[in-house]
């Protein structure tokens, strides 16, 4: 099992920002070597500023690469998220994170009439 950081509560736009890119650097700088970083947000979150961090950091950009993105979905929920009015300009959070997104993981299936149904159907 590696090691966990844990950010303060916080949104990334602000002191928290600072946090991760110091916790990040903070990995670089160890003896160890490591495959990867898992970088986990928590709720309907935009993960555009998580992955901007990773490359507007000139110290950052040599040692790490974004591999990809994985957004988990509530199945439940999503239809309702996915199409919540917004005032004009105001963006959907869910919507941003599917668009980043390069696997989407439901979460939920089982509880969810309509993708039992889907299931049921023999679709993936």
């Amino acid at each position: 099992m590696g090691e966990w950081i844990e950010l303060s509560n916080g949104c990334m736009c602000c002191a928290v920002k600072t946090e991760f890119v110091q916790a990040i650097e903070g990995l670089l700088l160890k003896k160890e070597k490591f495959d990867y970083i898992l970088i986990e947000t928590t709720g309907l979150a935009n993960p555009g500023p998580v992955a901007a961090a990773l490359w507007t950091d000139e110290e950052l950009e040599a040692g790490v690469q974004l591999d990809g993105m994985v957004v988990v979905v509530d199945a439940i929920n999503i239809d309702r998220q996915l199409n919540d009015p917004r005032p004009e300009g105001v963006a959907n959070e869910a919507q941003v994170q599917v668009a980043y997104a390069d696997v989407v993981l439901l979460n939920k299936v089982t509880r969810c009439a309509v993708c039992l149904s889907l299931l049921s159907l023999g679709l993936p």
